[in-house]
């Protein structure tokens, strides 16, 4: 009553074949068993085009020429995983670690490398930003971001977006609408491609 396991690799289409199985203990051999093994090719398991899933996470310092408490001409970019993510009216806040500081009514933040699919957005909110600040989320399959709209304005907690099944987007943008500066510890982002 022993198991035997057999290992198989996946093949590029399907294959069929038979082992022979004889068992030995203490000097007794069975007799010989035929055992049929069918390997399925690889696109029915699912393994030839499964797309990989990667995170990114943004911060202050991930921005090449931020300045602190000062917004630069042009905007700033990062460079994080090969995904270019660009920030207009965007800051480093002083005085601390890694905060990004967006202008009242003018930041924005986006990507300019299509991420594929995004699988979830999350931006940790710093407790310097105001209850007076409103910021949208938008996301698209193209970079004019027109497909999906959220708003946020309770920073007492993460801003989550977990995309559905049947949502493809490749490309975000934040923006503050309104009045109040907003402070941001991190964006992270997970994303197949």
């Amino acid at each position: 009553g022993g198991a035997i396991k057999v290992t198989t690799f996946p093949t590029e289409k399907d294959a069929e074949f038979t082992l022979t199985v004889t068992a030995s203990c203490e000097g007794e051999h069975s007799e010989p068993k035929q055992v049929k093994v069918t390997v399925k090719a690889k696109a029915e398991q699912g393994g030839g085009d499964e797309k990989q899933q990667k995170t990114i996470v943004i911060l202050a310092s991930n921005f090449t020429g931020i300045l602190v408490n000062q917004y630069a001409d042009g905007g700033v970019d990062a460079t994080i995983n090969d995904i270019i993510i660009h920030g207009d009216k965007l800051a480093k806040k002083s005085g601390t670690g890694d905060v990004m500081q967006g202008q009242k009514s003018a930041m924005v933040i986006k990507n300019v490398t299509d991420l594929g699919r995004i699988v979830s957005l999350t931006i940790k909110f710093n407790s310097d930003t105001t209850k007076t600040t409103s910021i949208s989320i938008k996301f698209g399959s193209t970079n004019s971001v027109n497909e999906h709209t959220d708003k946020c304005e309770d920073y007492t907690k993460d801003y989550v977006f977990t995309a559905e099944e049947t949502q493809s987007f490749g490309y975000f943008q934040i923006c503050n609408d309104t009045k109040g500066a907003l402070y941001m510890d991190s964006i992270t982002i997970v994303y197949e491609k």
